[in-house]
């Protein structure tokens, strides 16, 4: 019986990684799902109001509801530029190792960070864009708008710093993990 000497060398590769421990594993996994969520809602996000936005253009043949829907796929499209070149290396681990499961666990809070602070921004811009929109073609607003407004955008403030705080915990904490594995 003749042995392979590739596949000899891939079972001694194999009995040298390291064991991936459940948890790490398990929380790789479940950001991976969390990734596909998203991404299957930022489709629906795409879907729905690039699509409401131009169906409401066609139908209604104002000018005014063009420059809207123009304006929404552009934001739809800077949006999904960044989704993609922020998950660029982020999708899975290119080994069964603890430091490639760490390195991809940094690598994904460090996108998460990123996304956090674009999403914020990206949202105040949607926010002053709308309000701008509204002015121009319904005149000033009325005081409750302007309120829930204000509430809203200070909500969505608050929970960026909040999440990226959190993030930043997390990140100093898989730091942390790696340094100590490689020493």
């Amino acid at each position: 019986m003749t042995i392979d000497p590739e596949l000899e060398v891939w079972r001694e590769q194999w009995r040298g990684e390291d064991i991936v421990p459940d948890g790490l594993r398990r929380k790789v996994e479940r950001q991976t799902r969390m990734i596909r969520i998203a991404l299957a809602l930022d489709v629906l996000v795409t879907i729905l109001m690039g699509g409401w936005t131009t169906t409401w253009a066609i139908t209604s043949r104002l000018a005014s509801v063009a420059v809207l829907a123009v304006a929404t796929w552009i934001f739809i499209a800077v949006a999904w530029i960044f989704v993609i070149a922020n998950l660029r290396g982020a999708w899975a681990p290119h080994e069964l190792s603890v430091a490639e499961f760490t390195r991809l666990s940094i690598s994904r809070c460090r996108a998460r960070l990123r996304a956090t602070l674009f999403g914020g921004a990206l949202a105040i811009v949607e926010i002053v864009f709308c309000l701008w929109w509204l002015a121009s073609n319904y005149g000033a607003q009325d005081p409750a708008t302007m309120a829930v407004v204000g509430v809203g955008t200070a909500v969505v403030i608050g929970v960026c710093a909040w999440y990226y705080r959190r993030q930043r915990r997390e990140l100093s904490i898989l730091s942390a993990a790696e340094r100590a594995e490689h020493s």
